[in-house]
């Protein structure tokens, strides 16, 4: 394969983009986004993250990954070419999609959009934008809404720049408030003497998503000594993770015991836009509290997410102070001697005395009586 080019700086716009973007993907949390799908039907891995920077881009010996100048680009696209197609064993043929979530509140007016970029003018390749109003197995996206073709040689260099495609969705004959499946398809039958390298960033569109909602970290952890200072706060952050935003409200439950040793900073609900993040901060008090763990669950309910309530608990173990004791030896005492004893705790708690074994047989704390003859050590 051809390896050589110059970048073309120039920018493609299509059509108008989208004037509300309710839902948006650019591949920040992997691919496939979650929610998502990715299916090969003839082969191979498939579409995957690629940062930017890379060079060359992966399967060439040139080019590097970039990402659209569009808002919400973030630094990672979703990448495929010919080393991710189905190999000999396959055919060498390649058809590689990428499936939405079902989308939601389709009107008249709404519009899809996003970015790709193609490299390598030598290698023809072609990409379809496609709609499914019965689900997201492949099968059922009948609708072929857009077609991307990447002639050969229909660029003056071998890197093309970025181009925006904004689909009218609502032009397509579907009903308003059908919900829909988007799908990204590349396609070349024979990925030996076909196929570029393609870039796909900022999917975005009026309509919305499920949400995908991730706590971070998953619990929270403190230990405290008995009567001792409090560990300092922690905090765990809501994440949404999806393509489109989020609503959320938070509820806080204690096992049993004392319910007053834990608080939380942060709002009870609130909204969070796509790839947003919310932080709660938890602080611990240990005054009051006997030796034992305690527990206590934030329960954050997220309306329309498959993994809604989110329960991040949280421990407070208060523990024995690790001690060490000095007890200065009283050496041998005669018979019927009384043996004043002393001790001190590096933790400051009082030393108090027993008798484990020996001849004494009386105690007045703090003295031992030594009642027979002779001597004891």
């Amino acid at each position: 394969m051809e390896k050589s080019g110059v970048v073309v700086l120039l920018l493609l716009t299509l059509f108008s983009v989208p004037a509300t973007a309710q839902m948006l993907e650019s591949f920040e949390y992997g691919v496939p986004p979650p929610g998502w799908i990715k299916t090969n039907l003839l082969g191979g891995s498939g579409w995957y993250q690629l940062p930017i920077g890379v060079m060359p881009l992966p399967g060439w010996g040139n080019g590097t990954s970039s990402v659209p100048p569009a808002a919400g680009a973030g630094t990672h696209n979703a990448y495929c070419t010919w080393t991710t197609g189905g190999g000999a064993s396959e055919g060498y043929h390649s058809d590689q999609w990428l499936i939405s979530p079902q989308l939601n509140g389709l009107t008249a007016t709404s519009k899809l959009s996003y970015w790709i970029k193609f490299d390598f003018t030598n290698f023809p390749d072609t990409v379809y934008a496609r709609i499914s109003t019965t689900g997201p197995n492949p099968a059922n996206f009948t609708i072929v809404a857009y077609t991307n073709i990447f002639a050969k040689g229909s660029w003056t260099g071998q890197f093309k720049p970025w181009t925006n495609t904004v689909i009218n969705l609502g032009s397509l004959g579907i009903a308003p408030g059908t919900p829909i499946w988007v799908a990204i398809q590349e396609y070349e039958w024979d990925n030996t003497w076909n196929e570029a390298a393609l870039q796909l960033d900022v999917i975005s569109s009026d309509l919305t998503a499920p949400p995908q909602p991730r706590a971070s970290p998953t619990s929270l952890v403190f230990t405290a000594y008995y009567e001792g200072s409090n560990p300092s706060p922690q905090t765990f952050t809501l994440q949404s993770i999806g393509s489109s935003g989020m609503g959320y409200s938070r509820t806080l439950g204690f096992g049993a015991g004392p319910t007053d040793w834990l608080t939380m900073g942060g709002p009870s609900s609130g909204t969070l836009a796509f790839q947003s993040s919310q932080t709660f901060t938890a602080t611990v008090s240990a005054v009051g509290l006997e030796l034992g763990t305690h527990c206590a669950t934030n329960i954050i309910a997220v309306p329309g997410a498959t993994n809604s309530p989110l329960r991040v608990p949280i421990t407070f173990n208060v523990i024995r102070r690790p001690q060490a004791i000095a007890f200065p030896n009283p050496g041998a005492q005669c018979v019927t001697n009384q043996v004043g004893l002393a001790g001190t705790s590096s933790s400051g708690l009082p030393v108090t005395f027993s008798i484990f074994s020996g001849p004494a047989t009386s105690w007045a704390p703090p003295t031992c009586h030594l009642p027979v003859r002779g001597l004891s050590g």
